[in-house]
């Protein structure tokens, strides 16, 4: 489950909340909401609202959905239109928020939010197609199998087969392993 939350094509929100240097004016927010070109792609969020501006202490306050998490995405995203980010913090992913959340603590999650974040990833994205198999052949147990092209007739995986065997089983250390 925590692969599929986190994994880009399930579409999983994640809601932020970003102080960024100076203010931006509307075609920079323009230019966010139809995307921004990064080195690994583009970066479209969902929405981006902008929530306060400090004149006085040159900053604002912005609030962005995305659905991707890309490695430093809303960073690089504001670096891109000029306005380089001061603060950053989540504070929504998915159906879980940090409201009423104090600062460094943490809380387990209740059986219906468990529901609603298996539910967000139940399905498989597009894909992917997921089929059932009648036989006990699937070597995993699960039951499910993921769909191969009907161009290649190879496994998905394949081992190279070697004569080769372990000699030393023993380790780098000489002694036997527990």
């Amino acid at each position: 489950m925590a692969h599929r939350l986190m994994h880009p094509s399930y579409h999983v929100p994640k809601i932020y909340e970003v102080w960024i240097k100076g203010i931006p004016g509307r075609n920079h927010v323009a230019r966010i909401e139809h995307g921004i070109e990064l080195d690994d792609g583009v970066a479209r969020p969902q929405s981006v609202q902008i929530i306060r501006s400090e004149k006085a202490n040159d900053r604002t306050l912005l609030r962005l959905t995305l659905t991707e998490g890309r490695k430093r995405e809303v960073r690089r995203i504001f670096e891109a239109i000029g306005h380089p980010v001061l603060e950053l913090r989540r504070v929504a992913f998915g159906p879980l928020s940090i409201e009423g959340l104090e600062e460094g603590r943490t809380r387990p999650l209740t059986h219906r939010e468990v529901k609603m974040l298996y539910s967000l990833v139940e399905k498989p994205p597009a894909r992917y197609a997921m089929h059932r198999r009648d036989d006990d052949s699937n070597e995993s147990g699960s039951g499910f199998t993921r769909s191969r092209s009907k161009r290649s007739s190879r496994p998905a995986i394949s081992t190279p087969k070697t004569r080769h065997s372990v000699s030393n089983t023993r380790g780098n250390s000489g002694r036997p392993h527990r």
